[in-house]
């Protein structure tokens, strides 16, 4: 799971749990330079970190983060990284409980993008074929050319936006800066995927923060609807269903590919019963 800019480790714990609890090993990523070190402004200021955040390199090297984890994950107890975080003594062997086949990934905002680096090929592209499926929550295009890249994606691709998803401030004192971009290029991102692989959900009502996963905090971040404690937490439920289902139905499913066909229709019945009547929906 690879959070969004500014978040570190307990973004997305809402699903990252229900995904866990349904039997996954999830693995949180905490970025450098992109996680929640952009609040430490004992250094720099907030704007420089969050330039720094910003630069080109970072986009990349997020998936390099990406790439590497799973790459650990897989090698278990012959990795000298885990074997640095875990008891020597320690009868866990994480790679006994991964099957290399059957990968997902997810991300939030920024987590997003790089969900979408790594699962396009398109030439010189960061393409990973260990993944076999992906859940973007909040992505996003700034042109139609670059939507068009996710014409290469090779894995069923789950597009979760809200209907006010657009754009967020970050703020931290008098230092502000608005990012994101409208509901609407975030859509080009689906409508650019092969049909057969992708899924949309536009969740009503939801904005760009609903997607943190975690409780937000508006001196932090700006939000565009007003909504109760008790009403986010029904819309992660919602997310949580929807989502382990997916993951159930492309990673679970005992087949070739992990994917039973002739369950598709059982499958999209499953997900109607989580939809609200404002809620739109697709599996294209």
């Amino acid at each position: 799971y690879s959070p969004g800019l500014g978040s570190g480790l307990s973004n997305g714990e809402a699903w990252v749990g229900a995904w866990v609890d349904a039997g996954y090993v999830v693995v949180t990523i905490s970025h450098p330079i992109t996680n929640d070190i952009i609040w430490d402004t004992q250094q720099v200021s907030f704007t420089q970190r969050l330039q720094q955040s910003l630069a080109s390199p970072q986009y990349d090297l997020r998936v390099f983060d990406c790439q590497f984890v799973i790459t650990e994950c897989l090698l278990g107890s012959q990795s000298t990284v885990l074997q640095a975080i875990f008891p020597a003594k320690s009868e866990i062997k994480l790679e006994d409980f991964i099957d290399p086949a059957r990968i997902g990934i997810a991300g939030h905002s920024y987590g997003a993008l790089t969900v979408q680096s790594i699962c396009r090929q398109t030439a010189g592209s960061l393409y990973d074929p260990r993944i076999k499926a992906a859940i973007a929550f909040s992505p996003g295009a700034m042109s139609q050319a670059s939507a068009q890249n996710m014409r290469q994606v090779k894995v069923p691709f789950f597009c979760i936006m809200g209907d006010q998803d657009n754009q967020v401030t970050f703020k931290k004192g008098a230092e502000k800066m608005t990012l994101g971009m409208p509901l609407a290029k975030r859509r080009w991102v689906y409508d650019n995927l092969p049909k057969g692989l992708r899924q949309l959900w536009i969740v009503s009502p939801a904005d760009h923060m609903s997607f943190a996963g975690e409780v937000v905090d508006s001196q932090s971040f700006s939000r565009d609807i007003a909504i109760e404690p008790k009403g986010e937490q029904e819309t992660w439920e919602r997310i949580n269903e929807m989502t382990t289902r997916f993951w159930n139905y492309h990673l679970r499913a005992e087949s070739k590919n992990h994917v039973l066909p002739a369950a598709a229709a059982e499958y999209e019945k499953s997900l109607q019963n989580f939809l609200q009547p404002k809620d739109v929906f697709e599996i294209g």
